[in-house]
């Protein structure tokens, strides 16, 4: 099969090709290659590379930018998702489109299923949520996968900043906000899921994340201790102490319902996620 990656320079997009290419024909384009803001020149693109599907990962993902910055929000999550599944549509792909868990409210006392209504708090979640309904509208061959707090190898992630953080040891520590929950999710757990979906012929809405379910501050007293790093003091946090232009889902956790009742919910805990993280930046080093 040839796939063709957009987006592919991402945190997601450089762990995602090359699971992908231990089966497929994988192109990967990143925004130089092809700009999904770029309607015409993606669709001549795409009819060029002529591929069978498409996986979408670019986005706007600078949540606090994105309430700054509305037009750049919409430009990139919402025209751009049009634009790519309209592209993949002309050239005869199904495509495979990446969201997020902020589509929701957050206001929940269990997990958001496939099922659930979005309601988004704020403008990073309101552009992605109309990018999905753009992506239906565009493409009769399409998936959305919706997946949360996302850390790869490569790029900025909440992961590689608790460990850069801890390294210069501030005198007071670290503050994390403990009163958000959600499911860390390693890239390359959601790179396997996303091969698996690639040959699996039901299109629709699927959520793809870690299994689990913790706090930020969580997260990252875990990640310290797996870094050797559990003598660095950590304070938990609400919130409001952490003043941000977007306000963020209190408990935004995404239950894989859908792979659940096809018995195939097979992602493994957000602690293995974490581990295999910490072990790739100590190879790295």
């Amino acid at each position: 099969m040839r796939i063709v990656v957009l987006g592919a320079t991402g945190v997601l997009g450089r762990d995602l090709c090359p699971v992908l290419a231990e089966q497929h024909q994988v192109i990967p384009l990143g925004r130089e290659d092809a700009d999904v803001t770029d309607g015409p020149a993606l669709r001549e693109r795409l009819r060029a590379e002529r591929p069978d599907l498409v996986i979408n990962c670019a986005a706007a993902t600078d949540v606090d930018r994105c309430e700054r910055e509305p037009d750049w929000a919409y430009r990139i999550n919402a025209w751009g998702a049009w634009a790519a599944a309209t592209a993949a549509a002309a050239a005869g792909a199904r495509l495979i489109h990446l969201s997020t868990d902020f589509v929701f409210s957050g206001e929940t006392e269990r997990p958001y299923t496939e099922w659930d209504a979005p309601e988004p708090v704020n403008l990073y979640g309101a552009s992605k949520r109309a990018g999905e309904e753009a992506v239906f509208r565009a493409c009769s061959r399409a998936s959305v996968v919706r997946t949360q707090w996302l850390y790869g190898r490569e790029g900025r992630s909440f992961a590689r900043s608790i460990l850069a953080a801890a390294g210069k040891l501030p005198p007071e520590g670290l503050r994390v906000v403990g009163d958000q929950l959600g499911a860390p999710t390693y890239t390359v757990h959601l790179a396997r899921k996303l091969l698996w979906l690639a040959g699996w012929p039901a299109d629709g809405i699927y959520h793809v994340n870690n299994a689990g379910e913790c706090s930020r501050y969580d997260w990252a007293v875990e990640l310290l201790r797996l870094a050797g790093l559990q003598h660095v003091p950590v304070t938990p946090i609400r919130a409001e102490e952490w003043p941000a232009p977007a306000r963020r889902p209190r408990r935004s956790t995404l239950r894989r319902y859908a792979l659940e009742l096809g018995g195939v919910d097979d992602l493994p805990p957000w602690q293995q996620g974490a581990a295999e993280y910490v072990r790739s930046q100590e190879d790295q080093a």
